[in-house]
């Protein structure tokens, strides 16, 4: 027969609430936390001196900007002359067109391929006539 001294002693162990971050973890989150902040700082007040260019700011600086550069503007958002833009540059379609197209494009660039293969073929295909 047992006794009570040779039973085995159960003991009960408490749940561990402490968590483990390792020191590598906790610097990377920092580190992630201090250029978050940073961030936003230079974005708020860095970049722009504080200052934030309101619609009338930007379109005051782009009617002035246009004068300059010696475009006719009248400042409702029309110039006169709408080929002004254009040189001599070599061109396809009416010379009299009513729509005047001037693309920038780069033959190495896939967005500008996408673009003419997508955009451009079907426009002279369906308006060509109206399109220069």
């Amino acid at each position: 027969m047992p006794t009570e001294n040779s039973q085995p002693k159960i003991e009960k162990k408490q749940a561990d609430s402490t968590v483990t971050i390792s020191k590598v973890t906790f610097n990377y989150v920092l580190i992630a936390i201090v250029f978050l902040l940073v961030g936003i700082f230079i974005g708020a007040f860095g970049l722009n001196d504080g200052r934030r260019m309101n619609e009338y700011q930007l379109k005051t600086a782009l009617i002035s900007a246009l004068k300059e550069s010696g475009l006719q503007f009248d400042g409702e958002g029309d110039t006169s002359d709408r080929l002004a833009l254009v040189d001599d540059d070599p061109y396809l379609g009416d010379e009299d067109a009513p729509v005047v197209i001037v693309e920038f494009s780069d033959f190495f660039c896939s967005y500008c391929k996408r673009h003419f293969d997508q955009t451009f073929a079907p426009l002279l295909e369906n308006y060509g006539e109206h399109i220069r």
